[in-house]
């Protein structure tokens, strides 16, 4: 899609939207989407559930594709759209605390990585969030683009294991782009 002067929705966020099930604020997010000319976005703790997902997507993003984590026994954590237009996506790996995707920028050609993230408030389940997030790491050596709710997410897991993390990011960014 192209903004009013005919430049490309091509902005990347991430918000925790605290809910998203009243009609009202799902029409605040659309007008905030073509506004700011944003392309994808990740929707930290949408607390929409799986049997309304379609409603809530039809009516939020409309000409837009979209994936999430919903299942049947939690609430949709996370949620990734894309203007189609602007990205291409394939969704690699959907797990209770993240989003991991290829994406391909439609008018540059660039690809990348990007993960959403929402951890698990207790410590025992985060680790498993960290595990995926480390095997991700090593697994894919391209840059990669990693979006969290950076109070909560920083404060789930002690800072060297969360430096750790980031740096094996880093490093592989580097590598790759020089």
């Amino acid at each position: 899609m192209v903004g009013e002067r005919g430049t490309p929705m091509d902005n990347i966020i991430a918000w925790n939207i605290r809910g998203l099930n009243w009609p009202n604020k799902q029409e605040d997010l659309k007008a905030f989407l073509h506004t700011n000319k944003v392309g994808m976005i990740g929707l930290i703790e949408t607390k929409i559930k799986m049997t309304n997902d379609s409603v809530v997507a039809i009516r939020t993003f409309p000409g837009w594709r979209w994936d999430n984590n919903s299942t049947l026994t939690i609430k949709g954590r996370l949620w990734i759209a894309w203007q189609p237009r602007s990205y291409e996506v394939r969704v690699i790996q959907n797990s209770d605390q993240i989003i991991h995707s290829y994406v391909t920028q439609v008018n540059t050609n660039k690809k990348f990585y990007i993960t959403f993230i929402y951890g698990i408030n207790h410590e025992q389940q985060r680790q498993q969030m960290w595990e995926e997030l480390k095997a991700i790491s090593h697994q894919d050596r391209k840059a990669k683009m990693v979006y969290k709710q950076s109070s909560h997410t920083e404060s789930l897991l002690s800072r060297e294991q969360y430096e750790e993390t980031m740096a094996i990011w880093s490093r592989t960014w580097i590598r790759e782009t020089i």
